[in-house]
């Protein structure tokens, strides 16, 4: 590491390493165009060839990429310096290097220019490298440099961060594996910071130290093993600095690891979800499979740095909309398709004759539009029931209401709150017209089955662990905590797909909170979204469709409605459907669902012939998964299956078997495993 070396000793300082295998790491200019300075930083470490890019200005800087790109080479560091006056030019230097990936370098660009850019690159898989700020406070200009992210690491940016800011944002980030790759000062005295999820060992960011400091800092962690990452002087002359040092230069790499009993025959599952998170760089997934009432496969994947947490077979998710199947098999459980005063309400009963939100004798409020008044049971679940997710039509179980909604600033409101705002609110068509999908409906439906005489006095929690989950020996599924600090044991971490930190909704605790654990409050989303559990609790659920007569959960009349069409195309009663291929020529009819929170990926599917499965995974991913895609494609990997293993597996998960004896009434389950 050197500061502050002149134009004729540094490329004589850094010639001289790099014939001894030096490469660098850090580059910045200081001082004046006429007369720069430059601080740097070279390791020993193997890497492709590299060559320095003396001061000039932009004209000649954009030639000289140009011409060294021809050869092969793309810049890595920049920097540049400001003219004495405004009506100067600014100087650009670079360090560039052997590699055939293409590379973006861009200067001169405004605030909001650099923010177009750097969102463009993550929208193209992209990534910025390297940045620089010159200019003054009034007028900042970016020098910067985009490379293709070919290593599919999640990064983000922000800006304006002061140092106590910056380092509450870091203490907040390193909660879910993302850290500071790189700091760079701006003119005002804020900072621009790129943000990466990955790990690179012990490393230490220091923000505004003056040259007695920096160079403290800097012995106090070369005695720790650690080098600068990047060192930016403070643009003007204010004599401070900004350091990022670290024990490597490059991140961690990624290591594999799958849990769960060894499976012969079936390793293709296993290729599948590796290949799949690996896309996605998704950290943590589970997969179950059942056949036959059996858990047939169980695993869980950690493809992540040392140190991150295993993820187990029966580790808990986040599983989003996949709760809404949940919620049809207690409503179908609950309700008839023609009702009777012996067998209890029909689904085609009114929805608002069966709410009594304030109690049992008090009716809902009247609803603002007319047409609510006819919705039923049935169109909530085929998502008829007359709303359009929008902007102008914002889902109230996201909290994401109209600004100046009364609502909008109490997080977390009540679930009355919800029902008393959408009564309020227009519908966007006539109920049964079509199915549009929405949140809300399944909302009501949680409220409803609260105040069916059965669940009076009760929450909708409480009876699905009583009718779902307790039948099937379940002991785990919850709803889930929205904060870092409610998550379950054994829950997984979330990652979202760009890291991102929320305002924490909650006053009093730390200003943000990480993306997916402060968007919205989790256990609002009730019946439409709030469950969490592991993948073979799900395969639980899937499997008792196999056991026919003896389906503990739902009697097979109950079955055949929730599974029916109804009338719009793919849309079952709180499932969708989807033709698939047998093994044997023949075609059936699945039933799966998917969800999607900030952080969850989640997909369920079920196939008459009495094969399902539930995929998992603690990142969101785009595409989304779905039953027409990673549906068909574990479809058809299950009937290229030779033998499948005769062992149930349920018992080693802590779920109990079926019972064997299904001729003798139960069907139904054994004692409760731990």
């Amino acid at each position: 590491m050197r500061l502050d070396l002149d134009a004729r000793r540094f490329p004589r300082w850094a010639d001289s390493l790099r014939s001894k295998g030096y490469r660098p790491v850090t580059l910045d200019m200081s001082g004046s165009p006429s007369h720069p300075l430059f601080s740097a930083a070279l390791i020993r470490e193997e890497g492709p060839a590299w060559v320095y890019l003396p001061p000039t200005r932009t004209a000649a800087f954009h030639d000289s990429l140009e011409a060294w790109s021809a050869r092969g080479y793309g810049p890595m560091l920049i920097s540049a310096l400001d003219g004495e006056d405004s009506a100067a030019e600014p100087v650009f230097t670079a360090i560039l290097e052997k590699d055939p990936t293409p590379t973006l370098t861009r200067t001169g660009l405004d605030r909001a220019a650099f923010q177009a850019a750097c969102d463009s690159a993550q929208r193209s898989r992209s990534k910025c490298l390297w940045a620089d700020a010159y200019g003054t406070a009034s007028r900042t200009r970016f020098a910067a440099i985009w490379k293709r992210n070919t290593d599919g690491v999640a990064w983000n940016y922000s800006f304006g961060d002061d140092e106590k800011s910056l380092h509450a944002k870091i203490d907040v980030f390193s909660r879910v594996w993302v850290r500071p790759a790189f700091l760079a000062p701006l003119p005002d005295g804020r900072y621009f910071t790129l943000w990466e999820e990955n790990s690179i060992g012990p490393w230490a960011a220091h923000a505004s130290l003056d040259s007695s400091q920096l160079s403290a800092s800097l012995d106090r962690e070369a005695a720790q093993g650690m080098h600068p990452l990047c060192l930016q002087a403070m643009p003007g002359r204010s004599g401070k600095s900004t350091v990022l040092l670290a024990e490597r230069s490059a991140a961690l790499p990624r290591q594999w690891t799958v849990t769960g009993p060894r499976t012969p025959g079936l390793e293709g599952f296993d290729a599948y979800v590796r290949g799949l998170m690996e896309a996605h760089g998704v950290r943590a997934g589970a997969l179950a499979v059942a056949r036959d009432g059996k858990l047939v496969f169980s695993h869980g994947y950690t493809w992540a740095e040392p140190g991150y947490p295993e993820t187990r077979p029966n580790s808990l998710f986040r599983v989003a909309s996949c709760s809404k199947p949940l919620t049809s098999i207690l409503v179908h459980h609950l309700l008839r398709e023609g009702g009777s005063p012996e067998r209890g309400p029909s689904l085609k009963e009114k929805i608002l004759s069966l709410l009594r939100p304030g109690g049992k004798e008090e009716p809902a409020d009247e609803p603002a539009d007319a047409r609510f008044r006819d919705i039923t049971v049935d169109q909530l679940l085929t998502h008829s029931g007359g709303w359009v997710r929008s902007r102008q039509n914002p889902d109230p179980v996201f909290n994401d209401f109209p600004t100046g909604s009364a609502i909008r600033n109490r997080l977390p409101a009540s679930r009355k709150d919800f029902l008393k705002y959408m009564l309020g609110q227009p519908l966007q068509f006539d109920p049964g017209s079509k199915s549009v999908y929405d949140n809300f409906g399944y909302f009501l439906l949680g409220r409803m089955l609260e105040t069916l005489p059965m669940g009076v006095g009760k929450s909708y929690e409480a009876m699905a662990e009583e009718m779902l989950f307790q039948p099937l020996g379940l002991s785990r599924p919850r709803f889930g905590g929205s904060r870092f600090e409610e998550r379950a044991p054994g829950e997984v971490l979330y990652h979202t797909a760009i890291p991102y930190l929320q305002i924490n909704p909650e006053p009093g605790g730390a200003p943000w909170v990480p993306g997916g654990y402060g968007d919205f409050d989790l256990k609002n989303m009730d019946a439409a979204g709030a469950w969490v559990l592991s993948a073979p609790d799900y395969a639980k659920v899937l499997a008792a469709f196999d056991l026919g007569a003896d389906n503990p959960i739902l009697n097979p009349q109950g079955v055949t409605t929730m599974w029916s069409p109804s009338g719009s195309d793919g849309f079952l009663r709180g499932w969708f459907a989807l033709k698939v291929p047998l093994a044997d020529g023949d075609t059936a009819i699945a039933k799966w669902h998917n969800g999607l929170f900030p952080g969850t990926s989640t997909l369920v599917f079920y196939r008459p012939d009495k094969w399902s499965f539930a995929l998992f995974l603690n990142r969101d991913i785009s595409p989304q998964p779905n039953g027409r895609k990673e549906g068909r494609d574990l479809s058809l990997l299950a009937d290229a299956v030779k033998e499948w293993p005769e062992t149930d597996l349920f018992p080693q998960m802590g779920i109990p078997a079926f019972s064997s004896d299904r001729a003798s009434g139960a069907g139904r389950t054994a004692a409760a495993g731990p």
